[in-house]
């Protein structure tokens, strides 16, 4: 049975002494609205019945229908604390007003009702907006920055170019005023490989070394073109031979670019005419006997041997060479009337000199190579080349040597020289020569006025700078 509350607010079981069992309490008839055997709401505590009141009452208060709101009570603070951006924000943009409405129970019930007002413009707000409504102005360029009176008499570079093609096409098309007096300067070791060349015996053939590549093609070409032209005009036959790989290529566009028509062998004639003589300039007057492999051993073959039986065929047509009129009267290497050797570096040439020279001391051994090889030859070479004698240069390895484009152009000046006067070669030499002066005088007067006008210019800027 349930115990019942002492006066304290607890059960009678927790106000008694400690250690004293309480007195067993009477028996209470149980209440009407009793719950099955659970604790009344009289046997509550009183705490916990404070807490269901109050529960009680929030409920009620909520079922109830809204109220007036109090008005806010106005917080003090004073009016210096406050900035002034934050006092001109002050306005009241949102405001909450009651508004009695009908109520379904025929009378008036007060209902809040949000309020928004409108703010009005800021100053200059408006402008603002039609400015960014408004098209965009047609700005005007500005005026260009004033140019010093030096500068604008500077000349522009596209007026500079069309000078410069003017004065190069003049001087191209109007005859040079001297063109004998245009020939590069003559030396001994270029007198002595003219004088070898053009002395030759009538069918003795020059055997051509092409064994130079890519990487000295500057001053090789030029040296190749000059001696193969040296030996054209001068009608002496030549033989092409390379022991590089790509010599024999070199050997077909330098003789292509001298001789006419060398380009366009008729390989078919060739082959329908053998027996007999093959037609035309080639195995006449030159011939290209390709690639000769093997290095040392290579060349041994060559000098021992028939060249017959080393180049069977030629590189061009690949037929038989044995009735080319070119090799009837030089089968063998010691039959040829010199050699001239096209290298690009000292090797070639000490394996020249070491496996053929020494072999055919008798046989002219001539070189056309680029200027850093001229210390790699100076010890091949007779003493004192300005006045070295026949007999002397008949005894040193190398009989004559032309270097680099000064060479080339002193081979080429007396190839000139060796027709008439007034030949169209002689005459286009003078052309190229007098047009590469003019042009150069010419780049060199633009570059002094850009000079001194930027002299002028920075004289002027620091003068007048404060």
């Amino acid at each position: 049975p349930p115990t019942p509350p002492a006066a304290d607010g607890l059960p009678a079981w927790m106000s008694g002494p400690a250690g004293e069992p309480s007195p067993p309490a009477a028996p209470t008839p149980p209440a009407a609205d009793d719950n099955g055997g659970f604790l009344s709401e009289a046997e509550l505590p009183a705490w916990l019945r404070a807490m269901q009141n109050r529960e009680a009452a929030q409920a009620a208060e909520a079922a109830a229908p809204p109220a007036t709101p109090p008005a806010p009570t106005p917080v003090e603070t004073g009016e210096d604390e406050i900035p002034a951006w934050l006092r001109a924000l002050s306005g009241v943009e949102e405001e909450i007003l009651p508004i009695e409405i009908a109520s379904p129970s025929g009378g008036l019930a007060a209902r809040p009702v949000r309020v928004i007002r409108a703010r009005p413009p800021r100053e200059g707000a408006v402008q603002v907006f039609e400015r960014l409504l408004a098209p965009l102005p047609v700005v005007a360029p500005l005026p260009a920055a004033a140019r010093s009176p030096m500068l604008a008499r500077l000349i522009p570079d596209r007026l500079a170019h069309l000078l410069l093609l003017i004065v190069v096409v003049g001087m191209w098309l109007v005859n040079p005023l001297d063109p004998l007096g245009v020939s590069p300067p003559q030396t001994g070791d270029g007198a002595a490989f003219y004088n070898q060349i053009t002395t030759l015996p009538v069918g003795k053939p020059v055997l051509l070394v092409y064994d130079w590549d890519a990487s000295r093609y500057g001053e090789m070409h030029a040296l190749s073109h000059a001696v193969t032209a040296l030996l054209h005009r001068t009608s002496r036959p030549f033989a092409t031979i390379s022991t590089q790989p790509e010599g024999p290529g070199f050997a077909l566009q330098t003789t292509a670019e001298v001789i006419a028509g060398a380009d366009a062998i008729n390989c078919d004639a060739v082959a329908k005419s053998a027996p007999n003589p093959w037609p035309g300039a080639y195995g006449t007057r030159y011939l290209h006997l390709g690639y000769r492999p093997g290095s040392e051993a290579g060349l041994a073959e060559l000098v021992s041997l028939n060249i017959l039986d080393v180049q069977p065929g030629d590189l061009v047509c690949n037929h038989a060479m044995n009735r080319a009129p070119l090799l009837n009267g030089a089968p063998t290497l010691h039959q040829f009337g010199a050699i001239v050797l096209l290298a690009g570096d000292e090797h070639p040439l000490h394996l020249w000199i070491e496996q053929v020279h020494t072999q055919i001391p008798s046989l002219p051994l001539l070189a056309a190579l680029p200027e850093s090889g001229r210390p790699a030859a100076l010890p091949y070479l007779p003493p004192q080349n300005d006045q070295a004698t026949v007999a002397q240069r008949s005894k040193t390895p190398l009989y004559s040597a032309v270097f680099g484009l000064a060479g080339a152009q002193e081979l080429e000046a007396r190839a000139i020289g060796s027709g008439p006067p007034d030949s169209a070669a002689q005459n286009l030499l003078g052309r190229r020569l007098h047009t590469e002066s003019a042009g150069l005088f010419f780049l060199a007067l633009v570059l002094l006025v850009g000079f001194v006008a930027g002299a002028y210019r920075w004289i002027n800027r620091r003068s007048s700078s404060p």
